[in-house]
Order: structure tokens, then C-alpha cells, then sequence
């Protein structure tokens, strides 16, 4: 196929992803309300922090955050803005996956289509091109630093990799450990790399990262996003396998099955397992699987982890499958067949993706009968009740002086403007000081009599903070005490599962 017909291929799979994202756009999770709150103040000149005056970094995404108070300052929608984003890095991803395949083919630019086609299909990655945070622009400076890498490692080149991975560390904190531990993989996979490139890669990795780093210091006072400390706990043995079994394999089922991922990685293994793009790439989806296991995964819908690896492990599934029917299947399976074939797999992908999606988050698709912004907003997370909410905050509590407690911190403090105080500590530091909450962390012990009794020192916080309301979520549509805590805050208000609460 010639070169302008390639592009024009690719051009085409480019529209399909668009079109196939727009029928997730309503997915959003209540946490990409906290990042949009920082673009907001940043945006008014009152800081990249969540409550004015308070110099917390509760946001794992400064990069993205910083791009969106630009759409702010610039007069965008931030909700709307992210969204756009993470189409546009969506799409930079797939020209980018197909880049990477192409430089693996050489001058088979036919071949080069089949790991982009992979990842449209991959509906975790459809998803979360439109969640709302930071997914897609991690994916795509990943994908681009090992696209520049792979030619770096193949031919005498500057390192400008280093650079794309100094912003990856910009993006999400656990960027700068996925560089360091590949650059070390590197020397090991590849054969070692000479001490000018070495050296120079540090080096430009450094002159973007360190700076950041040294104002981050300055400006917060930790080396670390505050939210790593509030969430991220190392797996222990159980939770390891846990961690393997419901979100590593669960993510290979829903995304084409795993006997999708065996047929092209195990392949590739046996025909191609010395070449230096196998090593490369193969180090990194295992440099961020180990990463996934370490920390747990992550509660967020849809395996968003995996995402940023959804092009990569495209390349390298399309290169197994390539190199099975060249070597063996040609013989006995003519290529219209084949061409066929691979289409039912890529149609089967986002089937099996489609129904998981709608077993997850059932009723989600109704927004078709009524595609407008309200829309949009009324399925954070399948769950209207937070906007409720905040619509009756804002027409009872007009005094937004107030300071509000919350088990969730994003939608009801973004859409209502109060001072907030989050009883999961992403926010609130001092929060994660106090044992029975830092235990249960994920707000089983928000409530408990230990932490919130009037002399128990969550109590004492919150009364520091001066805390009128206090808004809880309770599992389900179970009944919520109407005088919490012994009577020290009495319920208000209730929108389904979401209860708020006024200090006696």
C-alpha cells in the first residue's frame, strides 16, 4: 500500500476512535473534580491548591492541571476542556503507537495500522480519553518517549527521550521511577548505551525535572503529591495476588480476553524475544505492570492504569501476531482470511470491553436519549446525587464562608465553592495523622466513635477548621442516622445515597 494511503488508513482510524470515545462522554469520576478545583484557583491567581491560603498539592497531575487553568484563564469550561484534552493526547497516542509499529516494520506501513486498530478497540482506553483527568496525556508522552527512545537505542541519536520523560514526571509522580528504572533496563536489554549518551540522558532528564522538583519543595513542602501519602500502600502478599487476579487479568478480559494477549505475546516471545524493540518495549509494560501490582491497582473504573501501556501492549500483541502468520499460518491461511479474522478480533475486543462497561455502570447509555451538558454532568460517575446535591447547597447555603467536611472532595466543593475540608486526607494532611482514619482510609472509619467522639481527635480537627456541615456517603440507599456522632451533627438533607449533615 502506498505511503499516502497509509496515512489516509490511518487517518480513518483516527475518526473511528472520536467517534467510538463520544459514546463514553458522560464518563467522569468525582476526582477529576478535585484537579479541575486547583486549575481554578491556580487560574484566579490564588495558587495551584485546593483551599486558598492552604498549600497542599492535593492533585497527582500537575502538568494536566497546569493546562487546564490555561483553558480557565482563557475563558473554557474546565470540565469540557478536559475532555478535549484527552481526546487530542487520545489521538497524539494512536499516531504514535502507529509510528512506533512503523519504525519496527520498516516499509510495511500496511502492518504498521494493525497497533493503533488494537488500541481503538480497547475500550478502557476509549473510556478514559474522556474521563476528565490526565490518563491520555500520560499515555501519550509515554508512548512518544519510547517511540524516540527505540531509534535512540537503534542508531546514534540525541536524547531527546530524556526530555519527553522529564514532562512524563511532570505529569503523574511515578513518571520519574518509570524513567529511572527503564533507562537502567536499557543499558541491560539493549546493550549498554555509550557514557555520552548515558550521561547526557541524565542530564536532560534533570534540567526538567530537578527545577520542578526544587519549587515543588519550596512551594508545598514535600517531595511528593500530598495523595501519594493519603492513598498509595504497598500490596501485601494477599492483596498482591488480589491485585494480579481481579485487576491484571481482569483488565486482559474485558479488553479482547486474555487468550488474545497469549496469542500475540507468547509468539513474539519465542520469534522475536532477542530484538531490541521486544526487550525495550517488554521492559516497560512490565516496569509499569509491577508498578500496578506494588501499589494495588487503583479504585477508579475501567483499569485506568493499564492505559497509559494500551498502545505499547498494541504494538507488541499486532508484532506476535505478525510474526505467528508469517512464519507458520501462511502456509494454510490465505490473507483475506487472515484480514478477516484479525477484524472479528478487534470486534470482539470492543464487544467484550462494551458489555463490561455497561455491567459496571448499567444504565449509562440512556444519555443518548438526551445528549446535552446537563447530561454529561448528571453522570459523574453514574451518580446524579452529587450534582443534586450541590444544586441544594447552593440555593439553601448561600454563605459559602462556611467551612463543608466531605467523604468525597470533588463535584460538591468544585460545583458549590465552600472551604473543604477532606476526611480522606488527599487535601488534608493532618487528616492522615490520626491512626483510626489513616486504618480505614477508604472511609469505613470516617464515622467510627474512636476517631469522631467529641473528645477523639477527628472531632477536635474538624472543630479547628471550624466545620458546619458535614456531608457522608452512605453505602447504597441505606438510612442514615438523622443525629450523627451523638448528637453532634444533625442530618439536613439527603439526595440518595449522599447525606448532609449541620453542626448542632
Amino acid at each position: 500500500m502506498k505511503k499516502n494511503a497509509v496515512m489516509l488508513s490511518m487517518m480513518a482510524i483516527g475518526a473511528v476512535y472520536v467517534v467510538l470515545a463520544i459514546n463514553y462522554l458522560p464518563f467522569t469520576v468525582d476526582d477529576s473534580f478535585i484537579t479541575y478545583r486547583h486549575a481554578d484557583n491556580l487560574a484566579r491567581g490564588r495558587g495551584l491548591v485546593y483551599n486558598e491560603g492552604e498549600r497542599v498539592e492535593g492533585t497527582s497531575n500537575f502538568l494536566f492541571a497546569v493546562m487546564l487553568a490555561v483553558v480557565r484563564k482563557s475563558g473554557g469550561d474546565l470540565l469540557a476542556g478536559a475532555k478535549v484534552l484527552g481526546v487530542l493526547f487520545g489521538a497524539l497516542t494512536l499516531f504514535f503507537t502507529f509510528a512506533l509499529s512503523r519504525s519496527i516494520n520498516g516499509s510495511g506501513g500496511v502492518r504498521a495500522l494493525i497497533a493503533p486498530s488494537f488500541t481503538v478497540a480497547n475500550v478502557s482506553f476509549l473510556a478514559w480519553s474522556v474521563g476528565g483527568l490526565e490518563t491520555t496525556l500520560y499515555a501519550f508522552l509515554l508512548t512518544l518517549a519510547l517511540y524516540l527512545m527505540h531509534g535512540e537505542t537503534t542508531g546514534r541519536r540525541f536524547p531527546w527521550s530524556a526530555v519527553v520523560f522529564g514532562l512524563l514526571s511532570l505529569t503523574r509522580p511515578e513518571g520519574i521511577f518509570f524513567a529511572l528504572a527503564l533507562i537502567v533496563t536499557v543499558n541491560f536489554i539493549a546493550g549498554r548505551q555509550t557514557l555520552r549518551y548515558n550521561l547526557l540522558w541524565l542530564g536532560m532528564l534533570a534540567a526538567v525535572f530537578v527545577p520542578f522538583e526544587c519549587w515543588r519543595w519550596w512551594y508545598y513542602g514535600k517531595l511528593l503529591p500530598n495523595t501519594c501519602y493519603a492513598k498509595v500502600h504497598l500490596s501485601s502478599p494477599g492483596l498482591l495476588v488480589n491485585t494480579i487476579r481481579y485487576y491484571c487479568l481482569g483488565y486482559a478480559d474485558a479488553n479482547g480476553g486474555t487468550a488474545l494477549y497469549l496469542l500475540g505475546l507468547v509468539p513474539l516471545g519465542i520469534l522475536s524475544g532477542r530484538k531490541t524493540y521486544v526487550r525495550l518495549l517488554g521492559s516497560a509494560v512490565a516496569i509499569q505492570v509491577a508498578y500496578i501490582i506494588l501499589v494495588n491497582g487503583d479504585w477508579m473504573p475501567t483499569w485506568r492504569f493499564f492505559v497509559p501501556i494500551t498502545g505499547i501492549l498494541a504494538v507488541l500483541i499486532s508484532q506476535g501476531l505478525i510474526g505467528l502468520y508469517r512464519e507458520g499460518l501462511k502456509k494454510i491461511i490465505p490473507l483475506p482470511v487472515a484480514v478477516i479474522s484479525l477484524a472479528l478480533i478487534l470486534a470482539a475486543s470492543l464487544s467484550t470491553g462494551h458489555t463490561a462497561f455497561k455491567i459496571q455502570f448499567p444504565g449509562f447509555f440512556s444519555w443518548y436519549k438526551n445528549p446535552t451538558y446537563d447530561a454529561i454532568i448528571n453522570n459523574i460517575a453514574s451518580n446524579s446525587n452529587y450534582v443534586l446535591m450541590a444544586r441544594w447547597i447552593n440555593e439553601n447555603i448561600p454563605d459559602k464562608t462556611r467551612t463543608l467536611a466531605v467523604g468525597e472532595a470533588g463535584y460538591v466543593p468544585y460545583a458549590t465553592g465552600m472551604r473543604t475540608v477532606d476526611l480522606y486526607g488527599l487535601t488534608n494532611p493532618e487528616i492522615l495523622a490520626i491512626p483510626d482514619v489513616k486504618k480505614n482510609r477508604m472511609g469505613v472509619g470516617l464515622v467510627s466513635p474512636k476517631a469522631a467522639h467529641e473528645s477523639g481527635p477527628l472531632y477536635r480537627y474538624m472543630n479547628l477548621k471550624k466545620t458546619d456541615y458535614l456531608l457522608l456517603s452512605h453505602p447504597g440507599n441505606a438510612s442514615a442516622d438523622s443525629v450523627l456522632w451523638g448528637g453532634l451533627y444533625v442530618l439536613i438533607h439527603r439526595s440518595g445515597n449522599l447525606c448532609l449533615y449541620r453542626k448542632n
